[in-house]
């Protein structure tokens, strides 16, 4: 049916111009794909691109018939670390129980680690992250608190190491809420959403069909 692609390098920018430049060059070799392949008798060829960071940065999708973003409705960590969006529209967190405090290191245990947040780090502040703390206002998502970090997990519990103020907001039994690195992974792994909103419980749109 046609040429497909996904400009994976736009996760390696280093500024929103640099995924821009990337999103374009890959736009414009795969037109140059399809331009050839029309001089050489092979017409109609559908052109389908899909990076969330260049769909997000081109200006204008002509010439191309399909995009395919992965999680361009939800966003993540990483995408506003690129520039991609910002925060307000990162749309995804997991709703973490907190099973465990430690005063004296400032950190809280929950109960999200490796098979809820998947192996994906984002370099943050020097060092590796798994999630940030989501800010919760009136049950809406209301920004980032950056120095409330995921800083390390195991298979089932993380630790979010925290400042003082957010350490005593936050007791046994409550819960946190954090945005995760990449949002692909936690919906693959998790089963079903919630609307924060209305409560109401959405079934996961991830479906396998196998042969």
């Amino acid at each position: 049916k046609g040429i497909l692609t996904h400009a994976g390098q736009t996760y390696h920018a280093t500024c929103t111009e640099d995924v821009l430049s990337k999103a374009m060059k890959s736009k414009q070799a795969m037109l140059e794909v399809k331009a050839h392949l029309e001089t050489h008798g092979v017409t109609n060829t559908l052109v389908s691109i899909g990076d969330t960071p260049g769909c997000r940065a081109l200006p204008d999708f002509k010439g191309v018939d399909e995009i395919r973003p992965g999680n361009f409705i939800f966003f993540d960590l990483e995408q506003w670390y690129l520039g991609a969006c910002q925060a307000e529209e990162i749309a995804v967190a997991v709703a973490c129980p907190i099973v465990s405090k430690n005063a004296s290191r400032s950190e809280l245990v929950v109960y999200g680690g490796a098979i809820h947040f998947a192996k994906e780090t984002l370099n943050y502040q020097g060092k590796p992250i798994y999630g940030l703390l989501a800010d919760m206002r009136k049950n809406t998502f209301n920004g980032i608190q950056p120095e409330s970090m995921l800083i390390n997990t195991t298979q089932e519990h993380g630790i979010l190491k925290v400042p003082a103020s957010v350490f005593d907001q936050y007791p046994i039994g409550g819960v946190a809420v954090v945005y995760p690195v990449h949002s692909c992974l936690v919906v693959q792994a998790l089963g079903a959403f919630t609307n924060i909103e209305t409560g109401t419980r959405i079934a996961s749109m991830v479906q396998h069909q196998y042969p």
